[in-house]
């Protein structure tokens, strides 16, 4: 009778055998005292076994737990970073409307007798000096102010350092008045509240222009002979 299989039932106590005629039963107790030694000893390696599956099953929850942490600490910082890049853009966007708001409030207007003695009321710009936001200073016959805070750099020329230096304009001066008036940009008016007088001068499209009329409430392109172009 050939055997194609042979294994233990250890909840039988019983070692089964498939033969081409099925399977074959033999219990425990009809086992030789060979048979029952080998089963026995290989019980007791099954039972020395289940200690270092257990090692090695804790040790995987333990990876796994490791990796999950790891995981958690890299979603915070993450977040911290998305946090600290959100707050450099904020910063950025405020220093975008300071620039803007100063490039406004530094276009003044004077007669051309008054600019060069205006201009030299103030200090010539020096290098590897610590500037401060919104300060004035004269270079090459031209007044600049200050974008942000800065210790100047000999390689960073007033004129081509746009980012910490903007110009002044002067462009002459208001009629009958004695003190610096600024140039707004252009701003579309509602009605004859705000309508522009003659006189007026805005800044629109990178140009300056002065109203020719009274109650003027179109741009210097929609209405073109209510404005003249100052040079």
């Amino acid at each position: 009778m050939a055997i194609s299989i042979v294994q233990f039932n250890n909840n039988l106590k019983t070692l089964d055998f498939l033969t081409e005629s099925g399977w074959h039963k033999v219990a425990y107790e009809d086992f030789s005292d060979e048979v029952k030694s080998a089963v026995d000893t290989i019980n007791a390696a099954t039972l020395n076994l289940r200690p270092i599956e257990e090692r090695k099953l804790d040790e995987a929850r333990q990876e796994q737990q490791k990796l999950a942490d790891e995981n958690a600490n890299v979603r915070k910082e993450n977040e911290t970073v998305k946090q600290e890049n959100a707050s450099v853009k904020a910063e950025n966007e405020q220093l975008t409307e300071t620039n803007q708001a100063l490039k406004m409030a530094v276009s003044h207007i004077f007669t051309a007798d008054e600019s060069a003695a205006y201009i030299n009321t103030y200090q010539e710009y020096q290098p590897n000096h610590l500037y401060g936001q919104g300060e004035i200073f004269r270079y090459n016959g031209k007044l600049y102010i200050t974008a942000q805070s800065h210790i100047s750099q000999a390689g960073w020329r007033p004129d081509t350092t746009p980012a910490l230096y903007i110009p002044f304009e002067v462009v002459g001066k208001s009629e009958g008045g004695d003190s610096p008036k600024p140039i707004t940009e252009f701003k579309q008016p509602t009605g004859a509240h705000d309508a522009y007088k003659k006189g007026d001068k805005v800044r629109f499209e990178g140009k300056v222009y002065e109203s020719l009329i009274d109650n003027n409430a179109y741009s210097p392109t929609a209405y073109p002979q209510g404005w003249k172009e100052v040079k």
